[in-house]
């Protein structure tokens, strides 16, 4: 209970120690999720943003190497600006991974939070639902279609760098 008071205590503070901030028309390198860890962030207007990213992996395993590509893209709706630096967003968004031995599409539904530590880095949290879909190579075995949760825990933190408006 100490903890859940103290983060809430936290994200209150950092809410009202706010100063002005618009990110209309700025663009943002990083990410939104792990698996597409090269990504950017474009605010369209005051509200609207697009998000686009790309993972890649190699592992070698012995005789094969299993590799894995990833491209992840979403469309963050700005519901409520709790405070000049600190954004609530709605984020639809969807996942294709193709992978050694099949391909997986997820669409998700996050809540984000993007807090502006400076006026051009930001460091966001999210946590929603998703539907993942996955469709194997092999004929003998079933697609799967799984439904649940997920979250970003304090160790996988998105961020973005803003560029700066010319």
């Amino acid at each position: 209970m100490k903890k859940v008071l103290f983060f809430t205590v936290a994200l209150s503070l950092i809410a009202t120690a706010a100063m002005a901030h618009d990110v209309t028309g700025r663009m943002g390198l990083g990410f939104v999720s792990t698996d597409a860890p090269v990504g950017l962030r474009y605010w369209v207007n005051e509200k609207v943003g697009i998000d686009a990213g790309i993972g890649f992996s190699s592992v070698d395993m012995g005789d094969e190497t299993a590799t894995t590509f990833v491209l992840n893209g979403g469309v963050p709706f700005i519901f409520n600006a709790m405070a000049d630096r600190v954004n609530f967003l709605i984020r639809p968004g969807i996942q294709f991974t193709s992978y050694e031995g099949g391909t997986g599409i997820d669409l998700t539904g996050a809540l984000e939070f993007e807090v502006f530590v400076t006026d051009d880095f930001s460091v966001s949290a999210a946590h929603g639902i998703a539907i993942d879909m996955t469709n194997p190579d092999d004929e003998n075995l079933d697609s799967t279609t799984d439904f649940g949760l997920f979250g970003n825990n304090w160790t996988s933190f998105g961020f973005h760098y803003y560029l700066k408006n010319k």
